[in-house]
């Protein structure tokens, strides 16, 4: 809501608001399930809608891994080949030796979010346990740690895209080539015992990061090197004239990515899927049926696809290889980062310069904000009093993503 509040106050937007007929509007954000149902028994003419039947329990973590095994299982090898190997428990039984030659493995709760139970196993006792508080009626997944990461300046870094599905039916999916990238807290050590609770070298999720002592708030969109969020194209570049990737061949392989698992969770939808079937993803079809033409036609949905680069063996031509995560059906579009006032590692937020293009959007953003960017909060958010403020990093890639999705539209 902020950041299309954002968008239609932008004096240089061409998005505006109207007040209109609650069921005489163009384009409906859609935020949860219920409420897609209800609209798309009102649907009437032209009118689109920000989300796809199927998605948001397709994207949960044991659905998904479900869609993309069996895809993986079908072909020769090739297809899915960015997925890490991944079990879902229960049914599934991981392998004794899945932890052979010290392999770690990441559990992770089918349902959670921004890090929540995601834990580091090292051994098949670690896993039992993890799965004994997870509970016997929790599905979680559990997903082979990718070993030989690509690192920025000793730190592990994963990627944040948005991805827009205009619709199924034709099935038509835009890549935003700007997006963000999430940098560790701590310097990135292979995982050991001795490591293993340090989840800030590991994890690059905002919430676990932004409490840690060394999460490092230099938020200049323009700058690739410094900062625990950085934006993707500042990145990008920086790594190509260090040699550590070609771009042209990077969004290459992140485009077949993208294309491969949206086409499979379109198959999912049509029904085509027998490890998925989709009256489980979308009940509303009941079991035989199909989506409507509004579902595959009228519907839009912009999707969070988190990637990951790794080394290949004797690389000397920036080629990394890009694994897919997950896939966020609702990503964040806050641009809110808190800033703490006190203690060892207080920082104070800076606003933009006058003549710089972000002040007035930084400024419309306060307004919203809770405090308005100002006054002191002990929220949750962080376990120190702190300050909320837009993050520049945010502002500038959902601002593309979003903006040019809805243009699009």
């Amino acid at each position: 809501t902020l950041l299309l509040n954002q968008l239609h106050n932008d004096p240089q937007s061409c998005w505006h608001e109207e007040r209109v007929h609650p069921h005489k509007g163009n384009i409906f954000w859609i935020v949860g399930v219920d409420e897609l149902e209800e609209r798309l028994a009102k649907h009437v003419g032209e009118q689109r809608m920000s989300r796809i039947a199927g998605f948001y329990e397709l994207c949960k973590k044991a659905p998904l891994s479900r869609l993309l095994g069996a895809v993986r299982a079908r072909g020769d090898g090739t297809r899915c080949a960015f997925w890490p190997r991944t079990w879902v428990v229960p049914p599934d039984v991981v392998p004794p030796n899945a932890f052979r030659g010290g392999q770690a493995l990441i559990f992770k709760p089918s349902e959670g979010t921004q890090g929540a139970g995601i834990h580091l196993v090292l051994s098949k006792s670690d896993l039992e346990t993890r799965q004994r508080h997870a509970g016997p009626d929790t599905v979680s997944v559990v997903q082979e740690y990718l070993d030989n990461p690509v690192l920025l300046d000793g730190f592990k870094f994963d990627i944040r895209l948005y991805v827009l599905v205009l619709s199924l039916s034709p099935l038509r999916v835009f890549l935003c080539k700007e997006g963000l990238v999430r940098v560790c807290s701590e310097r990135y050590e292979a995982p050991s015992f001795r490591n293993q609770l340090r989840v800030t070298g590991h994890l690059t999720n905002y919430t676990l990061n932004k409490s840690a002592p060394h999460f490092e708030h230099h938020d200049d969109p323009q700058d690739g090197n410094y900062g625990t969020k950085r934006c993707v194209t500042p990145v990008l570049e920086a790594m190509e004239r260090g040699g550590q990737v070609n771009r042209n061949y990077l969004w290459k392989q992140i485009s077949d990515l993208v294309a491969e698992t949206v086409g499979a969770m379109a198959d999912a939808l049509s029904g085509d899927v027998e490890e998925v079937p989709l009256c489980e993803v979308w009940p509303a079809a009941k079991e035989g049926g199909t989506l409507g033409s509004v579902e595959t036609t009228k519907c839009f949905h912009v999707l969070g696809f988190d990637v990951m680069l790794t080394h290949r063996p004797n690389d000397c031509m920036g080629r990394p290889k890009v694994h897919l995560l997950e896939v966020n059906c609702n990503p964040s579009m806050s641009v809110d980062s808190v800033y703490p006032l006190e203690g060892p590692h207080a920082v104070a937020p800076v606003m933009p310069s006058e003549d710089s293009p972000l002040f007035k959007q930084v400024e419309q953003v306060m307004k919203s904000l809770k405090g308005q960017g100002q006054k002191r909060c002990r929220c949750t958010a962080h376990h120190r009093s702190h300050v909320h403020f837009p993050c520049l990093c945010d502002l500038v890639a959902k601002t593309q993503a979003l903006g040019g999705a809805l243009e699009i539209v």
